[in-house]
Parts: C-alpha cells; sequence; structure tokens
C-alpha cells in the first residue's frame, strides 16, 4: 500500500520524530472524524465562483466572499475577509482568465519504493493564457515568495504539478483570513529544488530517527504525559500550559522594539521577509549544531562539506552577492572554528535546548539555548552571535536574554557557572554571570512586561535603528507614510 506524502507529514517529522511515529507508522489511537467548517466550504465555494465567472466570455457578476455565510458559522474576522474580498476582486480585475475547471480529485505522483505525493488544487484556471492551480488556505500564516524555496507545501505542489504537466504552469495562493494573494510562476530551476528537498526528506525519513524533539507545539502533543523528551523535566500539565501567554526574548524585544511591528508579527501574523544577515545566522547555528552532536570534531573538509550543507540561501539581492556573502561567511567562520572550537573541542551536553518555564502561574517564558556544555558538577551556557560588532563588558553583564537563559538553566536544575557569547566574525568569545538572587527581580520584570502586552491595545509604532531594514516601513506604518 503505497503512502502519500503531503506537507503535514513532511512538517510533522522535522519537528518531532517521536510524534510522526505515533502518528503515521504506529497509530495508538484512532484519528478523529473529519468535518468540514461550513462557513470555510462557502467561502471557498464563492472564491472558486469568481474565478469561473471571470473566466466566461462576457465576465459574470462577481459573488460576495460572505455569499451564503451565516454570521453564527463565521470563525474568521470579517473585516479581514471583506479585505481579502477587495484584494480578490481587484486580482480578476487586472488579468486574462480563460479555461476554468474544478478537479474532482487530487493529482498523484509515485516517488519511490511505498511512496508518493499528492497535490489538491481548489480549481485550475488559465490566467493569462498560462495554467495556474490555485489552493486557498484559511488557517496558519500566508506564504511570501521568498521563502517558497523551503515551504513543503509549495515543493509538493511544484513537483507534482510540473510533473503532471509540461506546458508551463503558475501557482495561485489565496488566504482569505490573512488578506494576502501570492501568485507564483513555476520554472525548471524550481522543480529541480522540489525533487532534491523531497529527495532529501525521504533520505532522512529512512534513516529512522523517530526520536522525541522538544519545541514549542509539544503542549498540543497528546503523547506529551509520556514523551521521553519530557521526563524529568518539571512542567506545568499541557492543558494547562496552552492556556498560557508565551513570551520568548524575541517576543519582548520586538514589543519593547516596537509595538506596531510586534502586532504585525505576532498578532496578524505576516511573516517575516527573509534578510540576507538572517540567512548567515541561521547557517552558523545549523552548522554548529551538527558538529557538536558529533564526538570529534571532523576534518576541515568535514567541516566545511557542513556549512555548505547548512547554507541558507534566501534574503540575498542577487547570485552574486549571495555567493560574495557566503565566501565571506565560510572564512570567518573556519577560522573560529581553528581558533575557538578546536583546541577545547567537546562534544556539547545538549544543542538548541528548548525550554519552558512558567512565571508565577501566568506566562510561559520559553526559548532555545544555543549550546549547553557540561564541565564536571557545572554547565555552560553558550550563545553564538554573527553581528558585525562586538558587545562591552558592562553590556553582557545586563543582557537579558543573557539573563533569561541562566534562570531557565537554574529552574532545570543545572549550576551555571559562566554564560559565553561567541562572536563567530571576530573568533572572539566574552563571558559573564549572574547572581541566584538576582532572579526574582528577572521574574517581576517578566510579569511586568506580560501586563503591558496584554493591555496593549494601540500598538503604536516607535522609530529605532532598525526601522530601515523592517518590512512595514513601506507597508502601513505610520511613521513612514
Amino acid at each position: 500500500m503505497k503512502v502519500w506524502i503531503n506537507a503535514k507529514r513532511i512538517d510533522g517529522f522535522r519537528t518531532c520524530g517521536l510524534k510522526y511515529y505515533d502518528t503515521y507508522i504506529a497509530p495508538k489511537t484512532e484519528k478523529p472524524k473529519w468535518s468540514e467548517d461550513p462557513a470555510v466550504s462557502a467561502i471557498s465555494a464563492n472564491i472558486k465562483r469568481a474565478f469561473e465567472a471571470s473566466s466566461t466570455l462576457f465576465r459574470g457578476k462577481l459573488p460576495g466572499i460572505l455569499d451564503r455565510v451565516r454570521e453564527e458559522e463565521l470563525k474568521f474576522e470579517k473585516e479581514k475577509l471583506l479585505f481579502f474580498e477587495k484584494s480578490l476582486h481587484g486580482f480578476l480585475a487586472q488579468h486574462k482568465f480563460s479555461a476554468y475547471e474544478a478537479p474532482q480529485k487530487p493529482f498523484f505522483l509515485d516517488a519511490v519504493n511505498d511512496y508518493g505525493y499528492f497535490s489538491k488544487p481548489e480549481c485550475v484556471v488559465k490566467i493569462d493564457g498560462r495554467k495556474t492551480f490555485v489552493f486557498i488556505n484559511f488557517w496558519g500564516n500566508s506564504k511570501i515568495k521568498e521563502t517558497l524555496s523551503t515551504d513543503a507545501e509549495h515543493l509538493i505542489n511544484v513537483h507534482v504539478l510540473k510533473s503532471k504537466f509540461k506546458d508551463p504552469v503558475s501557482i495561485l495562493y489565496l488566504f482569505p483570513n490573512n488578506g494576502h494573494i501570492l501568485f507564483s510562476e513555476i520554472d525548471d530551476e524550481a522543480a529541480l529544488n522540489a525533487a532534491s528537498f523531497l529527495s532529501e526528506f525521504l533520505n532522512d525519513l529512512g534513516k529512522g530517527d523517530f526520536s522525541a524533539r522538544r519545541n514549542p507545539l509539544c503542549d498540543w502533543c497528546d503523547s506529551r504525559p509520556d514523551c521521553p523528551g519530557w521526563k524529568g523535566i518539571a512542567s506545568l500539565p499541557p492543558q494547562r500550559s496552552r492556556d498560557l501567554f508565551r513570551l520568548s526574548y524575541s517576543k519582548l524585544d520586538l514589543f519593547k522594539r516596537c509595538p506596531f511591528a510586534y502586532k504585525k508579527l505576532y498578532i496578524d501574523k505576516v511573516p517575516q521577509r527573509p534578510r540576507d544577515f538572517f540567512s548567515i545566522g541561521s547557517t552558523i547555528h545549523l552548522a554548529m549544531e551538527e558538529i557538536f552532536k558529533l564526538p570529534a570534531l571532523p576534518e576541515k573538509s568535514a567541516v566545511t562539506n557542513i556549512f555548505h550543507h547548512c547554507w541558507v540561501s534566501l534574503g540575498f539581492s542577487d547570485k552574486a552577492d549571495e555567493k560574495k556573502q557566503k565566501e565571506d561567511a565560510l572564512s570567518y567562520f573556519l577560522k573560529y572554528i581553528d581558533t575557538v572550537v578546536a583546541p577545547d573541542f567537546a562534544k556539547a551536553f545538549e544543542t538548541e535546548y528548548y525550554f519552558q518555564q512558567p512565571v508565577q502561574d501566568s506566562v510561559i517564558v520559553n526559548g532555545f539555548i544555543d549550546r549547553v556544555d557540561k564541565k564536571g558538577d557545572t554547565y555552560e551556557i553558550v550563545d553564538y552571535k554573527t553581528e558585525d560588532s562586538l558587545r562591552t563588558q558592562e553590556e553582557l553583564d545586563n543582557d537579558l536574554q543573557l539573563t533569561l537563559y541562566f534562570w531557565a538553566a537554574r529552574r532545570i536544575g543545572w549550576n551555571i557557572s559562566r554564560l559565553a557569547l561567541h562572536f563567530v566574525r571576530f573568533s572572539k568569545v566574552m563571558y559573564t554571570t549572574r547572581e541566584p538572587g538576582s532572579l526574582d527581580a528577572f521574574e517581576h520584570e517578566m510579569i511586568e512586561w506580560f501586563g503591558k502586552i496584554k493591555k496593549e491595545t494601540e500598538f503604536a509604532p516607535k522609530e529605532n535603528k532598525y526601522c530601515a531594514n523592517c518590512d512595514h516601513n513601506k507597508n502601513g506604518c505610520p511613521l513612514f507614510k
């Protein structure tokens, strides 16, 4: 019997191997019966009617998105749906439509052995003479063009549809609840990238690593109480945890810097666009995680291969810019390995350690610690920085992120000897520590900020040094009208 792979399976395996095993390989319970949301069905039907009307010779009257939807059924924000309706009608007016059809079943494509992929568009239509497959997504964040090269759902769609249809094809993603429309033409390079991504996934799946991996979604997992990944780690029951507000350093730092940007990212769910410096930072963090899982430091050639394998190719202005920055990053990364890592290498006690701890049963503070080293009866916390400037010792001694890590580690039961910031660009390590007596003040500060965030209603913008690179300074920010 063939196993049909979809994005949910891929993202599930990436998130937690054990959950994937319990869900798809040896399910412990029967899957609940799925029932379609009547509002979703009606809105989807109206959207498809709009495409069908736009494809007729004389162009029929476009239906409203909320036609035949009862108020009591509506689980989405009405204002956002009406904004999407306006955007959709504008998109339809700007393009030439023809040859509307509604597929009766998904498109299936065999992969290897017992695996295959399927793509299930809502409808197919020609847009400006090009066959286009339309997908409607009500849940989760919108997709953005810059991250399609790593999006599992998109890559499956590309792989299946490019294999099934030899003529040029496009994909149109619609996000009614986020007011977003994304039109993407699929070329041969995208098809090769999709095939490579899916082949790598099947290769990883074949290794059979179904280990538990703690992550922020664990509180919504039915297996959490018996999960070996949480064994011995004190935490609230999942039902209680999922009811509490989550506060990470990233969330708090963004809110303090600019409440407007916080609202866009965490409330409106507008995804951040990739930036070259984010990609370089992610690459080095991923590479260090791979290296410090090993019992011994690999040879220079193997370290270089790890770097290339972990490279994140997003946010660069063009291929030449990416090539130059990649060469520069590899150069200082190898120097850092030689001068900082090699002389005292030892396999890490933990890498990318996920923690969550409640504060006064009001808020859960969570995050990831880059690396934890065990040295005798004490532990050292390591955080990598790829920024292009160093900190002063005073800045380190007052750094809130390091205080948060120290607090979490003490809650876990680790005796922390020191906290280290590794400035990879400069091959420099700086150290600091915290006094246990200062942690009551830290908890009080977290409660205060939680209260401010929960009470905030205006989310007014605040000018800061990051405005030049903000996604919203030309897209809705009142300060940059």
